[in-house]
């Protein structure tokens, strides 16, 4: 099968896909960089991440960041100054060793006539974010609370359906004696009891008593989720 690879006009696709603002607060044109970057990460496999490259004009790049870097196995990379972002698309066409597996996503006509040029496809940013917005897996929301949950009971009414709970169960258990199936259990829960009894001499320490059993390690997370 022939492999895909996604050339993507960062700013372009953010645009169409509604995720830009008309104005930029201090940090907003990162959070809206960072929105484009998990939608990507939520709609491509990580195989089609891995050749997949988004190229933003160097506006704000994120400080402490290189030009050129991987998240989620997408490369982002920053054209060296702003507006540049459509001459840097244009060099990784230029330079690409399979063209023909290349596939632009952009509405710029400069291009979507370079992508041509190369043999290229190339597709309108619009059109392939509508491809693609609506396989975003589904938010979880919290299930809902059973209308036979009251979670405001006071302490008084507790007490009271324990206290009517407990007659029952003790009534039974007056009235009816045990029954077998609790004889059985009752008899087993002794003879378990001394078994352990005369084996805890042998048990050793416990693994439980040392605290650096049982941890989970530390897993660095992706910082977009």
């Amino acid at each position: 099968m022939t492999r895909e690879f996604l050339i993507i006009d960062g700013y372009n696709l953010m645009h169409a896909a509604g995720m830009a603002r008309p104005n930029y607060g201090p940090g907003d044109l990162e959070r809206c960089r960072n929105r484009l970057l998990r939608f990507l990460k939520s709609v491509l496999s990580a195989e089609a991440r891995r050749r997949t490259t988004i190229v933003f004009d160097a506006w704000e790049p994120p400080p402490g960041r290189l030009s050129v870097y991987s998240v989620a196995g997408m490369t982002v990379q920053f054209a060296d100054a702003p507006g540049e972002a459509d001459a840097a698309i244009e060099q990784l066409i230029a330079a690409h060793s399979a063209p023909k597996q290349v596939t632009v996503i952009s509405g710029d006509r400069r291009l979507q006539q370079a992508a041509s040029r190369r043999k290229s496809r190339f597709i309108d940013s619009e059109a392939w974010y509508t491809r693609w917005e609506h396989r975003q897996p589904p938010e979880e929301t919290p299930p809902s609370p059973s209308p036979k949950q009251n979670p405001d009971l006071s302490d008084q009414e507790v007490d009271y359906w324990l206290d009517i709970f407990g007659d029952i169960e003790d009534a039974a258990t007056t009235e009816n004696g045990p029954t077998e199936s609790s004889r059985k259990d009752h008899d087993r829960s002794e003879s378990d009891l001394e078994d352990d009894d005369r084996r805890g001499d042998d048990l050793g320490d416990d693994p439980m008593d040392d605290p650096q059993q049982g941890l989970p390690d530390i897993i660095d997370e992706d910082f977009l989720d």
